[in-house]
């Protein structure tokens, strides 16, 4: 296979893999438990190679000690995190929000209704109150989030 790239979608190709495998591996400890996806590791290792064999030493370093290309610190830095960044706050909230949602659901209904429940209402119910926590968070962030222990019970002093 062929593939003809110009010098800016190249570029563009190099972001994608890297993200990709980011998104892939970044939370992964590599061990026998939790390895990384190694295919995804190889195709990361090939284009950055031919990236750096092709023109694009600016943004890629190479690391002969252990063969690792990678983005220089600076393209990392102006480049890629702030692409990461978003990702990672987006995540955060939408998580967040659909754990408390799904929680408070839970609360009200009690999961066998939950999970019994018509996948068209469970939607409705989950976006109207996923709204709610949308408008908390967007106002005040985490501000107004408190852990609050459940109260511990009684002895009975007989």
């Amino acid at each position: 296979m062929i593939l003809e790239l110009d010098k800016k979608q190249f570029e563009t190709l190099l972001k994608l893999v890297y993200l990709g495998n980011w998104i892939a591996n970044a939370t992964r400890d590599g061990d026998e438990d939790d390895p990384t996806i190694d295919e995804y590791d190889e195709m990361e290792h090939f284009i950055f190679k031919v990236g750096y064999e092709n023109g694009f030493k600016k943004i890629i370093t190479y690391g002969k000690e252990y063969d690792i290309y990678d983005f220089t610190e600076d393209y990392l830095e102006n480049e890629i995190n702030e692409l990461i960044d978003r990702y990672n706050d987006y995540s955060f909230w939408e998580g967040l929000t659909q754990n408390l949602v799904q929680r408070d659901i839970v609360e009200e209904l009690g999961e066998r209704e939950y999970l019994q429940m018509d996948p068209i209402k469970r939607w409705s119910i989950t976006f109207e109150k996923s709204n709610l926590y949308d408008d908390e968070f967007i106002e005040n962030g985490i501000e107004n989030l408190r852990l609050i222990p459940k109260p511990k019970p009684k002895k009975d002093l007989k």
